[in-house]
């Protein structure tokens, strides 16, 4: 048997937490002489030895290990991680380690106790331990920035005019009972995750529950004293059948549509026969106020000149901002939707068979379960009661809302190690500032194992720009630069000339099929001699050019137009020599391009061996290549495209620039000596 020792009075003898300013107390009167260090340690019960240390001044650092990072230092992180998760991008633990990483790299520290600076989990565990007062690790909702672009002077706006509205003509408040907020929901199928018991070391916990993605709309509407209204079932059918309203909630009114939501007409039913009777019901004194969102589908004829009779007034919530005023939604329909699966998760379990659906037939009676629960549980009308008070609405208090946005001109209270930057950073990132504009995409056919750079795609580029135009002289098949087959698709180049030559009958350009840029497939077989042009006739394409473009957002079209197009064609050669990588030896590259110049274009065409010049409008300047958008050209006149399209050129490619245009009903007029000098037709 071991051996148990009596404890004895020194072993049971238990620390005491004392206070610094109990102490420094005490500590004074012993310094003082009042009372000494004896009869001080036996009157408050503190051992002689920590009233020694502490008059002494030894041991005087706070218990445990030494700090890693000093308490300003702390502090400072502290208020990094309360800021950004007021912006709406709350630290995760391990941001909350990358930050502190990154705080000791910048400060040019080196801590042994972390691996190249980088703190552990455990670490940001103790971390949010030491400041459980300030921070706290919680789960969040995800919202969308549109919902985070609230402002302060909206919310004001807002409350302002529900000010107005809550208040009787007599200066008095409209009482609680006359403030009603109506929102429809959907109650799923799904019951929703549950914990259970599993053997230990299970990887993949199962249980059998029938699901589906089917849901049922339901329309709530409360006061601010946590009235209910019975709700109002929408169906996602044709017809109403009556073993789908058997066994329901009383005076529960059904309704059906297409879409299973609620539409005008729904809305307006709702409305007339059961909002305005239950009004009249309780035979309100006074205005009622309504208040809901802000969807057209709410307002109509019909319901306009019910509230004009019944002396209703509609108030409309801020756009998206129903996550924060609509009473509801705050503290409503959270405990609804929980009650809803544990009613559904009892009725699943109760079924003889395994598990199934909710059927039609059976959802009134599910239904009715979560009325009872709802209507006669004083927690649920407790919830309404306070979500009418969190959204301010009443009593009126915009502060229960505008409290909880973020405040932007705060940000010089703040400590000065949270940088002005940071907070431009934030106000970016939650009102999702984009400076980028997302490009136009085409596709490009590569063969497979075949590599591809920025200059192929801008030569297959030039050889598609042709023949969409009809300008390729061809006898059997396209050839490249090289000399090599330019593959493509019957069907295409039969659209194309179809669509090219229908567009050259009528005076204004048409809509023409956009190509697949062509893939370059090596030589199979010499090339065959080529024929002479031919004239062009009525039928003939190279009488007028069009360009494949596709359609982008365009407010008018021309100088309001961010990106406009041209094109144009020269004549057989221009008379210039041409080198051997066939660039144009008498012009050179046009420097100092801004935006929205008009520049002049060269395309030099291998089949033909000649130079084309094309018209066109720079979009955006690159160092090595540029964004323009053709303008079209027939005969001598040149106008803008049906459809705008960027496209990308080499910087060697542009030859001059034109004077900005004149714009004469559809037509652009240039200067003609500047059009006349590279031989437009």
């Amino acid at each position: 048997m071991p051996s148990h020792k009596k404890p004895n009075d020194r072993m049971i003898r238990r620390y005491k937490n004392y206070s610094d300013e109990f102490l420094s107390k005490i500590i004074t009167e012993i310094a003082n002489g009042k009372i000494t260090l004896n009869k001080a340690s036996k009157k408050y019960g503190i051992s002689k030895g920590t009233l020694s240390h502490k008059i002494n001044k030894k041991h005087v650092r706070s218990v445990g290990r030494s700090r890693l990072l000093s308490l300003m230092e702390e502090k400072i992180i502290v208020k990094h991680v309360v800021t950004v998760s007021e912006w709406g991008f709350p630290f995760t633990q391990m941001d909350l380690c990358q930050l502190t990483k990154l705080y000791l790299n910048k400060s040019n520290r080196q801590v042994s106790q972390f691996k190249d600076n980088m703190p552990s989990v455990q670490w940001a565990r103790r971390f949010l331990k030491a400041y459980k007062l300030d921070v706290s690790l919680k789960y969040c909702q995800n919202i969308k920035r549109s919902k985070a672009g609230l402002t302060e002077e909206a919310m004001e706006q807002y409350f302002n005019n529900l000010k107005e509205t809550l208040t009787n003509d007599d200066g008095t408040m409209i009482p609680p009972e006359n403030v009603y907020n109506y929102d429809e929901t959907n109650l799923s199928d799904d019951p929703g995750v549950k914990k259970c018991i599993f053997k230990r070391g299970v990887k993949y916990p199962e249980r059998i529950c029938d699901t589906s993605k089917a849901s049922t709309s339901i329309m709530f509407c409360g006061s601010a004293t946590g009235k209910m209204l019975p709700p109002y079932v929408v169906y996602k059918a044709k017809h109403l059948y009556p073993t789908w309203m058997e066994g329901g909630p009383p005076d529960t009114r059904y309704n059906r549509s297409k879409s299973g939501w609620f539409d005008a007409a729904i809305f307006a039913d709702w409305f007339a026969s059961m909002f305005v009777p239950f009004v009249r019901k309780q035979k309100h004194i006074g205005k009622v106020v309504v208040i809901g969102d802000n969807l057209t589908s709410h307002f109509s004829a019909e319901v306009l000149s019910l509230c004009e009779s019944n002396k209703i007034a509609f108030v409309c919530l801020p756009t998206n901002s129903t996550h924060m005023t609509q009473p509801l939604d705050v503290a409503f329909y959270g405990p609804l939707k929980k009650s809803w699966r544990g009613i559904l998760d009892e009725w699943k379990k109760g079924l003889q068979k395994k598990s199934q659906t909710v059927t039609k037939e059976s959802f009134p009676g599910l239904l009715k379960k979560l009325h009872e629960h709802v209507t006669n549980n004083d927690t649920s009308s407790k919830n309404l009661v306070a979500g009418f008070k969190k959204c301010g609405i009443y009593p009126l208090n915009p502060s229960e809302v505008i409290d909880r946005l973020p405040k932007y001109s705060e940000a010089e209270n703040i400590s000065e190690n949270v940088s002005m930057a940071v907070m431009d950073m934030l106000q970016d990132l939650r009102n999702g500032v984009c400076k980028q504009t997302k490009a136009k995409r085409r596709k490009i056919d590569v063969q497979p194992g075949k590599s591809v750079s920025l200059e192929d795609i801008l030569l297959n580029q030039t050889v598609d720009i042709q023949a969409s135009t009809g300008e390729i002289e061809s006898n059997g098949d396209n050839e490249d630069l090289d000399g090599n087959i330019l593959e493509e698709s019957d069907s295409d180049e039969d659209n194309v000339r179809t669509t090219a030559r229908k567009s050259a009958k009528s005076k204004t350009p048409r809509k023409v099929k956009r190509k697949t840029i062509g893939v370059l497939k090596p030589k199979t077989k010499p090339p065959k001699a080529k024929s002479k042009p031919k004239k062009s006739s009525k039928d003939d394409t190279s009488g007028r050019d069009t360009l494949p473009l596709s359609s982008i957002t365009a407010e008018s079209k021309f100088h309001s137009i961010n990106a406009g197009a041209f094109s144009s064609v020269s004549k057989d050669a221009n008379k210039t020599s041409t080198g051997e990588n066939g660039i144009s030896a008498a012009t050179g590259s046009v420097q100092n391009l801004q935006p929205f110049d008009f520049v002049i274009v060269e395309f030099f065409v291998p089949q033909t061996k000649r130079f084309k010049h094309f018209i066109a409008k720079v979009v955006q300047v690159n160092s090595d290549f540029h964004k323009v958008i053709f303008l079209q050209h027939h005969k001598s006149r040149f106008f803008w495209p049906d459809f705008l399209e960027e496209r990308n050129i080499l910087t060697s490619q542009v030859r001059k620039t034109l004077t900005a245009p004149v714009q004469k009903g559809e037509d652009i007029v240039f200067n003609k000596v500047e059009i006349l000098d590279f031989n437009f037709k």
